[in-house]
């Protein structure tokens, strides 16, 4: 997962203010993502990321630019996640 990024915009989606809060908990049990965009930030707001992303929160692979969109509550999502983006 360490070349994802988290794509979202917590002031303004409330998904977004939740993954931002589960992906906490996530970094403190060893999966880290490579970052976040945090879209209602100015320094922010102007990225390709931002412009380019339908929904919060989004997940984004740096390295092939490709993105799932949703919210990732439990482990076995979070697992998902892990393995379709390892298939791209």
């Amino acid at each position: 997962m360490s070349n994802l990024v988290l794509v979202a915009s917590p002031s303004t989606c409330p998904f977004s203010a939740k993954q931002v809060d589960l992906l906490r908990r996530e970094e403190k049990e060893g999966n880290k993502l490579k970052g976040a965009i945090l879209c209602d930030k100015p320094e922010h707001a102007s990225t390709g990321a931002c412009k380019k992303v339908k929904s919060f929160p989004t997940f984004c692979n740096v390295d092939t630019g490709q993105c799932l969109v949703g919210l990732r509550e439990t482990k076995e999502e979070m697992d998902q996640l892990k393995r379709l983006n390892d298939a791209r």
